[in-house]
């Protein structure tokens, strides 16, 4: 069994934050041609293929790829561990922003008038 240090894990605190820049702006589609990159769509519309340790402003450093999400970590300012001081909320030294695999689009011939109608 692994003993956790609570200094340690205080030291390393990590969020998982979806507002700002990485969900709104950012889209993952899926793995990258080569082992370790993703393919990205930026608020552009633009595709990219992200490769680990790249980083994107705001969003921080790519760290993990998975088939269903892609990790990202970044380190917090002092402004931005204030703010979360002031609002007495726990205050970790790394954001960690998950992004999930945006699904496929479905085939035209799944959308009809029933699945409208809903709507």
């Amino acid at each position: 069994m692994i003993s956790h240090n609570p200094a340690c894990l205080a030291a390393f605190a990590v969020i998982a934050c979806f507002s700002g820049l990485g969900a709104g702006e950012l889209s993952y589609l899926g793995p990258g041609r080569s082992p370790g990159s993703a393919i990205v769509r930026g608020t552009d519309d633009r595709l990219r293929e992200l490769r680990l340790g790249e980083t994107i402003a705001d969003v921080g450093e790519l760290q993990q790829v998975e088939d269903d999400e892609i990790v990202f970590e970044r380190q917090l300012g002092d402004e931005e561990r204030h703010e979360l001081r002031v609002r007495g909320l726990p205050v970790p030294d790394v954001q960690r922003l998950h992004v999930p695999r945006q699904p496929e689009p479905s085939e035209p011939s799944d959308v009809g008038p029933a699945s409208e109608a809903a709507w």
